[in-house]
């Protein structure tokens, strides 16, 4: 074996250990990104347009495998009483609760900025601190919010990352 083909060789072994590595951590901490929050906002929206927003609540309430995937999960606020939330997946006891007042442990009033922004402009994405259900620990998370075409309901869920 020549100089050049084992230094070669020496390089296409660390690329495939570090790529090893890399879809080893991606697998031990498998967690939805932004992208996946979008495509499950943008499906509830479909489904409430299809078969109402009273249908989709129900299920969401009812924690339906389809609105609810671990860490990823959807949420809906009536647009008025601005807050008023009327599903979580993961935590019922938001229901029927205003939220817009609500902040993250910095301080941030997360609520009020992604409702306010998707109810101005139709969508929102706005990153906060939340406790994450599966990990229990307080974690960044990006809100991604879009408005329902009735206008009456703003459809929600989010990204955590460490």
């Amino acid at each position: 074996m020549s100089k050049g083909t084992t230094v070669l060789s020496g390089v296409i072994l660390c690329i495939a250990i570090a790529a090893g590595v890399g879809l080893y951590f991606r697998v031990a901490d498998d967690r939805p990104g932004v992208q996946e929050a979008r495509d499950i906002v943008e499906e509830a929206v479909r489904y409430c347009k299809e078969a109402g927003p009273e249908k989709l609540i129900e299920e969401i309430n009812a924690h339906k495998e389809r609105w609810v995937r671990g860490a990823l999960y959807v949420f809906a606020y009536k647009k008025e009483p601005r807050g008023l939330m009327v599903a979580h997946g993961a935590n019922p006891e938001l229901v029927n609760k205003n939220l817009y007042d609500l902040t993250d442990p910095t301080g941030k009033l997360f609520v009020k900025a992604y409702l306010d922004i998707a109810i101005l402009s139709g969508e929102s994405e706005v990153p906060f601190l939340w406790p994450n259900p599966v990990t229990k620990e307080v974690e960044k998370k990006v809100g991604v919010c879009k408005l329902t075409e009735d206008k009456q309901y703003v459809i929600c869920s989010g990204s955590y990352s460490k």
